[in-house]
């Protein structure tokens, strides 16, 4: 148990033969570097409940759930699809993707891993470990994996009470509902070489509280599970990186485009690569080596009211030439690898900044504003042209957060599809809920952090540390403020 301009470059292509050898040891070499893994494929099979077939939630999210694990390396290329007959011809409901929902799940699984053995069934063996999403009626335990508007729940079958699914749509919810079930996909089948993880099942997640639960009574005080407004203008937005966290962000919030207007800016000189397909849940085998990233992110949002601009280069350099001005923006994204590019960012002062990172089996979202209490990204990283993965814990010495060692530290470049995911999810819970009437829930602190390692899945609120060298509340900054923005003191 466990609208863009060049969009006709992003669909479905028919690929020639390839060497799936060489294809596997490009895709996987930044995954499972730590652990020895077994050359025999891991069974497993995938379901979704009749009821939450019916919905969008529910799609969104066996997609994006067979996706991140037909991702997380070779071992997990022959999954099993198991739809029951009143499922397998019911249509698609995903953004973008029409023709049956079993159509669009094949059709996506072989498109982004031709090499894998993908298959859709009527009836499953008992011996093949199951994950659902929704409950099914059966009679051995499966893990479950739910979305509930804002937040998202795992457990197991016969633990779990069964839930009545929702027309709305969010895609945060079931952004983490794919996340969680592919973690515990992922721990289950190498839980011998991962020893001292402790039981992540049940878990409750919401990325509009930033909290994280094992109580069914704590998560139901949330009151998440609700759909987006119909009509959401997300005003300007600037995404610095668009790999696996600025790319996927807006993969996520790209699933609700018919409620979107404004302006999205994609800034990313990089192209997509075979490496990249482990964890770029939109990218096809057939996008690398020659699609850029700014233009994968942008297909995300095409059929939205939002204009997108692409720009195939660094942001330094934009910045420089005045080809952006930051200032003109409402709501900056980050996820790029340099510290030196993310303090360039900010250094620029954006009005909301959402910042992102990944290490390993750990994650971190933080939000940062020009309000003047808070910390900046500068005096952590200076001019250092490190990696953001390098710091191991991203952002400690600026807000105080104690280093934490976990059972085995991967190597930094490692990379996991789902650890990414996650800090998508809630880059992009933090981006949309800077543009909506919230009551400002998940808004009244500085920085956050949920931190997902090989022991616990953890909410750890953090405070600026007096040993940051540059406060925004410094009077020398603040100056600075008014002279840009001509604001008050």
């Amino acid at each position: 148990m466990f609208g863009c301009r060049r969009s006709e470059q992003v669909q479905m292509q028919m690929l020639n033969p390839i060497d799936c050898g060489s294809f596997y040891q490009q895709r996987d070499h930044r995954t499972n570097l730590t652990l020895e893994q077994p050359s025999s494929p891991v069974p497993l099979a995938i379901s979704i409940a009749p009821p939450w077939a019916e919905t969008t939630d529910g799609q969104i999210t066996i997609y994006w759930l067979s996706s991140l694990i037909a991702r997380m390396g070779q071992r997990y290329n022959q999954l099993r699809l198991f739809l029951p007959p009143e499922v397998r011809s019911l249509p698609s409901l995903i953004p973008g993707l029409p023709g049956t929902l079993a159509e669009v799940l094949l059709n996506h699984l072989r498109a982004s891993d031709p090499c894998g053995r993908y298959t859709i069934v009527a009836a499953l063996d008992d011996q093949y470990p199951l994950i659902s999403v929704g409950r099914l009626q059966r009679t051995n335990q499966h893990v479950v994996v739910e979305p509930h508007g804002w937040s998202a729940m795992i457990a197991i079958s016969d633990a779990s009470p069964a839930s009545t699914s929702k027309k709305g749509l969010n895609p945060i919810g079931a952004a983490l509902a794919a996340a969680l079930g592919a973690t515990e996909v992922y721990f289950q089948s190498n839980q011998d070489n991962l020893a001292g993880r402790q039981s992540q099942v049940p878990t409750w997640i919401s990325a509009r509280h930033c909290a994280v639960t094992t109580s069914a009574a704590e998560a139901a005080k949330w009151n998440d599970d609700e759909p987006l407004p119909d009509s959401i203008d997300i005003g300007r937005w600037l995404v610095v990186g668009c790999g696996a966290l600025g790319g996927n962000t807006l993969a996520i919030v790209g699933m609700a485009r018919e409620k979107l207007k404004g302006l999205v800016a994609t800034v990313d000189d990089d192209i997509v690569d075979v490496t990249n397909l482990n964890r770029l849940i939109e990218s096809l085998a057939a996008h690398a080596p020659s699609l850029k990233k700014v233009e994968l992110a942008a297909f995300s949002l095409r059929d939205s009211q939002v204009q997108v601009e692409t720009y195939p280069a660094l942001y330094e350099r934009l910045s420089d030439n005045q080809t952006l001005k930051i200032e003109d923006f409402d709501v900056v994204l980050t996820g790029v690898d340099q510290m030196a590019t993310r303090a360039f960012v900010q250094s620029d002062w954006p009005k909301f900044l959402v910042d992102g990172g990944t290490r390993g089996y750990t994650w971190r979202v933080s939000t940062i504003g020009n309000r003047g209490e808070d910390p900046c990204l500068g005096c952590i990283a200076g001019k250092s042209q490190r990696q953001y993965s390098d710091l191991e814990s991203p952002l400690r010495c600026g807000v105080g957060l104690p280093e934490q060692q976990s059972n085995i530290l991967p190597p930094a470049m490692d990379s996991y599809g789902f650890v990414s995911f996650f800090a998508a999810a809630f880059m992009a819970a933090r981006a949309l809920e800077a543009r909506l009437e919230t009551g400002g829930v998940g808004q009244n602190f500085t920085t956050e952090a949920v931190a997902l390692n090989l022991n616990s899945l953890q909410h750890r609120q953090d405070k600026p540390s007096e040993l940051c060298l540059c406060m925004c509340g410094d009077p020398a900054v603040k100056q600075y403020r008014v002279e840009k923005f001509g604001e008050p003191l």
